[in-house]
């Protein structure tokens, strides 16, 4: 069934799984989901016309792989006709609580429309530091035909947009780099300085920026 979240912070021992099409969660007032065993705040499987809006996902104090997962790992269906939408979609990785993430949105499923993200590892606030708060990628990105209207996506210590998916498509993106690397050797990647903020994938034949 649908699912209301209403203002507060809700610790979640297991990930919400939505395993039904044209399913919606809707938060009010900015809820925020707290995974607690280092687990998914939320995932779906690779169900058409999912609706995900007006939430907030602080990572917790075990490390989690993802924090909100859309489709599997095998994911091919075409949701042309009816996509997943998700809006309004913020996640921290630190700041309010010391939490840590691999990665904050991970989409695998395909003709996923993403309406306002804000991926964002604390730079300031609790847990802010470069061996607490770890974080990765803010987006990872394995579905194709994607689109995203406005994406932020700060201060994550890999690649902080990971995009894998073909004919994938960003209409604004808003981005810092990280501020707190303690030293050279603990940002570079490889015999590289650093890594690109936005990055696509060398087998990606077609993508828009």
């Amino acid at each position: 069934k649908h699912l209301l979240l209403t203002p507060g912070i809700h610790e979640l021992e297991e990930a919400i799984l939505v395993e039904n099409p044209d399913t919606v969660i809707l938060g009010l007032g900015l809820p925020t989901l707290v995974p607690s065993r280092g687990n998914a705040a939320t995932t779906t499987l690779d169900e058409e016309g999912i609706v995900i809006a007006g939430v907030m996902v602080d990572a917790g104090p075990e490390k989690s792989e993802v924090l909100i997962r859309i489709g599997q790992d095998t994911d091919s269906k075409n949701h042309a006709d009816n996509p997943i939408s998700l809006h309004d979609l913020y996640c921290r990785v630190g700041g309010a609580i010391a939490g840590t993430a691999r990665t904050c949105v991970e989409i695998n499923a395909n003709h996923v429309i993403g309406d306002h993200f804000w991926l964002w590892r604390a730079d300031h606030g609790e847990g802010a530091d470069w061996q607490i708060n770890r974080s990765d990628h803010g987006l990872v990105v394995n579905g194709d035909d994607v689109t995203i209207y406005g994406l932020f996506n700060e201060h994550v210590q890999h690649y902080q947009t990971h995009w894998k998916g073909e004919r994938g498509r960003v209409n604004f993106y808003q981005s810092e780099i990280p501020y707190d690397p303690p030293s050279h050797e603990a940002w570079n990647d490889g015999g590289k300085a650093g890594y690109a903020s936005y990055k696509v994938a060398e087998h990606v034949n077609e993508h828009q920026a």
